[in-house]
């Protein structure tokens, strides 16, 4: 009984080892601080094009930038993550973070106030070197009537083929609507963006060792009992 018991702590702490290995955050896309906005008036959704890296495939959190109108009431913004064909969003939904409220500004000087939209995924796994885009929506299911503005930095020269802010305006109140319409708009400015990225958990050489130890203690003890039986 005893034995069994050690081999069943043996089993369990291996697996302990296996599945507890933290990621360790390794990659990071940072496309600078805002330094302007794009902006309209009513419902739109801009969109961060970004590529996953090649080994740090988990996206643990990313984050985009509203400005904060003078004197517009707080409006709400909430964020997505889909894939990216191209030319436009395309479903499933991957990710969406809870509704953020912006809040007003009462300063007409320059440069903006920014506020800083950071979603946690929990550890969202992506493909490695496809391309993804994190929405940010102003409604109009949430602030139909704002004039909400999304930051863009210049700190990063503009790469249109490798990523890129995009716009959609009036897209409809639904998921299904900001994915199937197609008619995104290109803007010609860096996306203010910021993304961590993690290595997928691998087991430690620790946890494997152990785990052969504990399948090598398991042989042992079933041909012992075994041969017990024959006696």
């Amino acid at each position: 009984m005893h034995r069994r018991y050690s081999l069943f702590a043996a089993l369990t702490t291996s697996f302990g080892l296996i599945l507890g290995s933290p990621a360790i955050a390794s990659t990071t896309i940072n496309d600078g601080a805002p330094t302007g906005f794009w902006n309209r008036l009513g419902p739109t959704v801009f969109g961060t094009v970004f590529t996953t890296p090649t080994h740090d495939t988990v996206l643990s959190d990313y984050t985009v930038y509203a400005n904060t109108i003078p004197f517009q009431a707080g409006y709400q913004v909430r964020t997505d993550i889909f894939a990216w064909s191209g030319t436009s969003a395309t479903g499933p939904l991957l990710f969406q973070s809870g509704v953020f409220t912006v809040p007003p500004s009462f300063s007409l000087e320059f440069p903006q106030n920014y506020i800083d939209l950071k979603a946690n995924t929990g550890g969202l796994t992506l493909v490695a070197g496809q391309q993804y885009i994190a929405l940010a929506s102003t409604g109009p299911d949430l602030s139909p009537d704002v004039y909400g503005g999304f930051g863009v930095s210049s700190t990063t020269p503009y790469s249109p083929n490798n990523y890129g802010v995009y716009a959609l305006y009036n897209p409809g109140n639904t998921i299904a609507g900001i994915v199937d319409n197609n008619a995104w708009q290109q803007l010609p400015s860096t996306p203010a963006f910021l993304a961590h990225f993690n290595a997928p958990a691998v087991p430690e050489p620790s946890g494997l060792a152990a785990i052969a130890a504990s399948f090598l203690l398991l042989g042992a003890m079933t041909g012992r009992a075994r041969f017990k039986r024959r006696l």
